[in-house]
């Protein structure tokens, strides 16, 4: 039983420690324009062309439609 009860102290007072220095990460997302054309294209060949979210062809079409505007 003693092991028990300093077995849980212990791991309360490490886990406490390990937390003690660490701080929340904030990311922002930036988008370009370029970004903001694929999103554009790729919604258009779900929406329009009826392809699957998340298949090659959507992702190829968006692909190519942004590089065929210079991006």
């Amino acid at each position: 039983m003693k092991k028990l009860v300093f077995t849980a102290i212990a791991m309360i007072a490490f886990s406490g420690a390990s937390m003690a220095n660490t701080k929340e990460v904030k990311k922002t997302l930036i988008r370009t324009p370029c970004d903001t054309l694929w999103i554009h294209y790729y919604q258009f060949a779900l929406d329009e062309l009826g392809a699957v979210s998340g298949s090659q062809g959507a992702w190829d079409f968006a692909d190519a439609m942004a590089e065929a505007n210079g991006c």
